[in-house]
């Protein structure tokens, strides 16, 4: 399988019933500390310029130290961007991390402006600011994707034996190894942790008393890590699509597979839609049929059918779309319906590849913040139980495990995240997310004293997405009156994939 693939599968999507009531005495801490935030950032000692992109909107750079234990050494450029606040009465600035890692905060805002995604509400009380995380787009970033062609390095994104996966850490050893030739030591300060210090200096240089935060999927990290190191200069955080407390690549790519393999189960239990099939005969006839593709080393064919199955079990809102012409390809392995799909999938995809994830980032932050470098026994222990879940994505999420086998050694690994010193946050997550499960967002707010909330929506995170207004309505909610939700779950109407069932 390609390279694309694998980043296609890791990609993180920006992408109603009644409005929930909420509850005022559960947040005193957080309205505490950002209804003084009135600002208009006449004290900040950024300053803001028309950007040469788009005049509309405004923009920065703020220089910080490379090494946090050394802020009088090497200095790095973060780069920012901003969307004024429409209203005279701005209640602060409100920052925002699509995910990631590798995701662009400035391309992002521009995406905001462009569509217009955020409620007048919120754009007339808040300045919206992004930034490019150190390592990425504009701030000093890391570029080593390019290597991969370079220096020829093919990676085998599917493992099925021992032998394979040998090959596979070669690979990852060849690009790390060059990676860190031509970054250096940077490479080793693009972590998480580095990123929620950076997070404070842009908060001292906006010269606001609190940072609110609006994280997408690995951006909850980043809100996570300013909460339990800012305790009290932390505002009103959002964390849509959370990770867990604790950080393992490994672990979060096996936990990943249990809802894959439940999506995977509702696209093939749609095939009794179009005939009298067995959904379990149908599903083992899509397995067998990647196997061969893989055995013929058939490229386009397997690489449209594994992108198409990917792309459904975690963005699921597509599966009303893909599950008759998948049945049709299956009668007669005929490409036809797969390329008609994926043709109009891609016409409705209006994402800017330059904003997709980069996988030299992808490493470098994953294994900035993961100590461990497991060797080939470790991977291959894996193999087993990663099959008992899932025999179609097990050797998938295996090559994933395996990322930073050669990496450079973590400077700064995670700790498992914890306080209870900072005020309420409201953490989202979604049943049917395959990419950041929904157990992930409910253990976080245990850890950090969060409110958890479930949003019944397709996919991959859901803040102003307008896939649930319900959802979105708790969000506006709290960002202008710290007021969380009385309620677990924002229910929304499911499409007929959906109502098949939930993980």
């Amino acid at each position: 399988m390609t390279r694309h693939f694998i980043l296609r599968a890791l990609a993180v999507a920006l992408t109603t019933t009644a409005i929930i009531a909420c509850d005022s005495s559960d947040n005193d801490n957080t309205t505490d500390n950002t209804t003084n935030n009135n600002t208009d950032s006449n004290n900040s000692t950024l300053s803001w310029q028309s950007c040469a992109s788009d005049t509309s909107l405004q923009c920065t750079t703020l220089q910080v130290p490379m090494a946090h234990d050394d802020p009088d050494g090497e200095k790095i450029t973060l780069s920012l961007n901003r969307i004024p606040a429409s209203g005279s009465d701005p209640l602060g600035s409100l920052l925002f991390n699509p995910g990631g890692p590798g995701g662009s905060g400035l391309l992002l805002i521009e995406e905001i402006e462009a569509e217009q995604l955020i409620p007048d509400s919120i754009r007339e009380r808040y300045h919206l600011i992004g930034f490019d995380p150190r390592g990425v787009g504009a701030s000093t970033p890391i570029e080593c994707d390019s290597l991969f062609d370079e220096l020829d390095i093919e990676l085998n994104e599917y493992p099925r034996t021992r032998a394979e996966t040998e090959t596979l850490l070669s690979a990852l050893q060849s690009f790390s190894t060059a990676c860190h030739q031509k970054h250096g030591t940077y490479l080793q300060h693009v972590g998480s942790g580095a990123v929620a210090k950076d997070m404070e200096l842009i908060r001292q240089a906006l010269a606001e008393p609190a940072l609110n935060f609006m994280g997408y999927s690995y951006g909850t990290r980043l809100a996570a890590l300013y909460a339990q190191n800012y305790p009290g200069t932390t505002g009103r955080m959002i964390l849509d699509g959370s990770l867990p407390p604790t950080h393992s690549v490994p672990m979060l790519f096996g936990d990943e597979l249990t809802v894959m393999e439940a999506n995977l189960d509702r696209l093939t239990q749609a095939c009794q839609q179009f005939s009298s099939c067995d959904p379990a005969s149908y599903k083992q006839r899509l397995i067998d049929r990647v196997n061969t593709l893989i055995n013929e080393d058939a490229g386009i064919e397997l690489d449209l059918l594994a992108t198409l199955l990917i792309t459904a079990v975690q963005e699921t809102a597509i599966i009303d779309s893909i599950a008759e012409p998948l049945h049709r390809y299956s009668q007669e392995w005929d490409v036809t319906p797969l390329l008609v799909v994926a043709e109009l999938l891609e016409d409705e995809d209006d994402t800017d590849e330059d904003n997709d994830d980069s996988a030299a980032m992808l490493y470098a932050v994953s294994c900035a913040d993961d100590a461990e470098r497991p060797t080939i026994d470790d991977i291959e222990a894996l193999r087993a139980p990663f099959n008992n879940i899932s025999d179609l994505f097990a050797e998938l999420q295996l090559a994933n495990a395996a990322i930073c086998a050669h990496w450079p050694a973590a400077l700064d690994p995670l700790p498992t995240v914890s306080t209870s010193l900072a005020p309420q946050t409201l953490v989202i997550g979604g049943p049917f997310d395959a990419q950041t499960i929904d157990e992930w967002s409910r253990q976080m707010a245990e850890a950090i004293g969060g409110r958890y909330l479930q949003s019944q929506h397709e996919g991959h995170t859901v803040v102003f997405s307008e896939q649930n207004p319900c959802t979105d309505e708790v969000a506006i909610n709290f960002l202008l009156t710290g007021q969380l939700p009385a309620t677990e779950v924002c229910e929304a109407p499911m499409t007929t994939a959906a109502a098949t069932g939930a993980p």
